[in-house]
């Protein structure tokens, strides 16, 4: 590993401190409200594709009719265990009253722009200031494009991110000192964590065992107790690679996307290296400082802290790279927008390996070389940018979807509003929800998921009188911003101040109202409606004591 600027770490005065803590804000910020707007303009309330299986399915209609989550928690979806991913699920449901992809969206986005900037916050001391300004510029840009625009329609997508999150806080603690300390605990128990976020988890655990490795052979005149440290890390963290492989589930429909021969792997492993460009060849180029910082490193016989962590990160990343080959190399197109965020991770990392050996540079003729290296890495990486963002059409995709998802909640309020399976089955893209339509019509009909339905696929509530005890009273018009209603008020456990359900009557004497009766059609949550008598100057004349709703679905 190459050794970086000293002066970086501990001597950054207290002002330049807070420079830098403000610039990761406002990259944190911006890619926040970047991803919150695509949410808003193209995201929906609807929870889409694999959430119905291995959220409605697996945990949530257990979990709302009294029984356990755990079996479903760990349950395979595809080749993962997306346990955290559905825990998020259960927990966001409950805090919000209701499965609504949009707030899983929202917090996926806060989550990707952690993820985002974890290397550069990880790696800031070991980098100077220029350095560190030009990675954290790259890291916001990757992040904040809608390249990887499935992430503001997909909930489910979460886990992704929590798998850079937990592995790399797995690398960062357990390499954080030569010793077994609370930091080490917390790294063991963020690698745990990490087998649970996707089928690739136990990356990490793998590039301890081989840091742990390289160090045991290399440091054999190391304390006793780094060597203890070392032996204890490597026992540990092969067992979490072995349960972590143990976990991965076969996926059998997924066969065609396998790498089936070392041509794919090879051109997949590519494509990893090369994003955002599409062509592998340009892996070659982009894969060189990764391995030339590892060669640098691997000569050396002890290495500092921050370098033995970084080179780990680097294994993490290699493992990565190898498994999403693995998995994806038999397409012959570029990978999905899911993975970008994970691609755009590898990219910072190899802008990290180019300044780190652009930094061991010496004299006049090698650094202009470096620096002519990086102005071509930085406009090829410019160009990919904009190729994916242009050539791909990422606005005409995200609206493609967006309509997807708008047949999708109209055919699910319909079947919602006439119990007609026959709604389901003939809109294709019903699909996309749950290939078996009447396994969605079931979960549709169980009672814990349709009172948890969000506001997309509820329908506005109508009211109409019913005779009471002293007289019939006239038919009320339902106000024409219905929709507008059951967004506003109808579905909050306590109404707003709004007209949305204010209804007015003829005069009628207090004696002779003995009972008023209200026909609701659609769905109230109880607790969710309450009734007042007002007179004419709009004052509260009658609180009545008990108002029992009764819906008529």
């Amino acid at each position: 590993m190459t050794e970086a600027p000293p002066a970086s770490a501990d001597c950054t005065p207290h002002r330049l401190r807070w420079w830098i803590a403000v610039a990761f804000a406002g990259a944190f910020l911006l890619i926040v409200g970047a991803r919150w707007m695509v949410v808003r303009r193209f995201g929906n309330d609807l929870p889409f594709h694999d959430q119905w299986n291995a959220e409605a399915v697996d945990v949530l209609r257990p979990h709302w009719s009294g029984g356990s989550i755990w079996p479903g928690l760990w349950r395979a979806n595809n080749e993962h265990r997306t346990v955290w991913t559905r825990l998020l699920a259960v927990g966001l449901a409950d805090l919000d009253g209701q499965w609504n992809a949009r707030t899983q969206l929202a917090l996926n986005a806060v989550l990707a722009a952690l993820a985002a900037l974890t290397v550069p916050a990880l790696f800031r001391r070991s980098l100077p200031l220029s350095g560190l300004a030009l990675v954290l510029v790259v890291a916001t840009i990757g992040a904040a494009l809608p390249l990887a625009w499935e992430t503001a329609q997909w909930g489910l997508l979460s886990a992704f991110q929590l798998l850079v999150l937990f592995g790399l806080a797995h690398l960062a603690l357990t390499w954080a000192a030569d010793r077994c300390d609370w930091r080490w605990g917390l790294g063991t128990l963020a690698g745990i964590a990490s087998l649970g976020t996707m089928g690739s988890g136990f990356a990490s655990a793998l590039a301890s065992v081989a840091l742990a490795s390289w160090r045991l052979l290399r440091e054999r005149d190391a304390s006793a107790s780094v060597q203890r440290f070392l032996l204890l890390t490597l026992g540990v963290n092969l067992a979490l690679a072995l349960v972590g492989f143990a976990l991965v589930a076969p996926a059998p429909h997924h066969a065609a996307m396998r790498a089936h021969s070392l041509f794919t792997f090879l051109r997949g492993f590519g494509r990893v290296f090369a994003w955002p460009e599409t062509n592998p060849l340009f892996g070659i180029a982009f894969v060189l400082p990764f391995v030339a910082v590892l060669a640098a490193g691997s000569r050396r016989r002890r290495l500092e802290k921050p370098d033995a962590m970084f080179g780990a990160v680097l294994a993490w990343y290699g493992a990565q790279a190898i498994a999403l080959a693995l998995a994806r190399g038999g397409e012959p197109w570029p990978f999905p927008p899911r993975y970008h965020d994970l691609l755009a991770l590898g990219l910072v990392l190899g802008l990290v390996c180019l300044l780190r050996l652009f930094a061991a540079l010496r004299g006049p003729r090698t650094m202009l070389a470096g620096g002519l290296v990086l102005a071509g890495w930085l406009v090829v990486v410019g160009h990919g940018w904009h190729a994916r963002f242009t050539e791909v059409r990422v606005n005409q995709l995200l609206e493609q979807r967006a309509a997807l998802q708008v047949a999708q909640v109209n055919a699910v309020r319909a079947y919602l509003t006439s119990g007609n399976r026959t709604t389901l089955v003939d809109e294709p893209a019903t699909r996309f929800l749950h290939q078996d339509t009447n396994l969605l019509a079931d979960l549709l009909d169980n009672a814990g998921i349709r009172a948890h339905l969000p506001p997309a696929v509820r329908f506005p509530l109508r009211f109409e009188p019913e005779a009471t005890e002293s007289r019939n009273y006239a038919a009320f018009v339902v106000p024409p911003e219905a929709e507008q209603i059951y967004r506003a008020a109808a579905w909050r456990v306590t109404p707003t101040a709004t007209e949305a359900a204010r209804f007015v009557s003829e005069p009628i004497p207090a004696a002779a109202l003995p009972l008023l009766r209200l026909r609701v059609h659609g769905e109230v949550r109880p607790g969710a409606a309450s009734l007042q008598t007002v007179d004419v100057t709009g004052r509260i004349r009658l609180q009545l004591e008990r108002a029992l709703v009764s819906p008529d679905r």
